[in-house]
């Protein structure tokens, strides 16, 4: 899933808890902006609160790619 939404923390956690619910198992997370604080502090805190995904890095400069394990 490649998530693009709105940058302040709280739509950030929204977005991932949101499209989490819904995603099959081994599923990828593409977050764009993660160069952003409020993107990347959500999801840091996304990854500490769910234990079911791994955090895979960053690709460039500004996506984050979390997996669904």
């Amino acid at each position: 899933m490649f998530i693009d939404g709105d940058h302040a923390y709280n739509m950030v956690l929204n977005d991932l808890e949101k499209t989490s619910a819904v995603s099959s198992d081994q599923c990828y997370f593409l977050i764009h902006d993660s160069d952003m604080l409020d993107v990347e502090t959500g999801v840091d805190d996304f990854l500490k609160s769910n234990n079911n995904f791994v955090d895979c890095g960053v690709l460039g400069t500004k996506i984050r790619m979390i997996k669904k394990s």
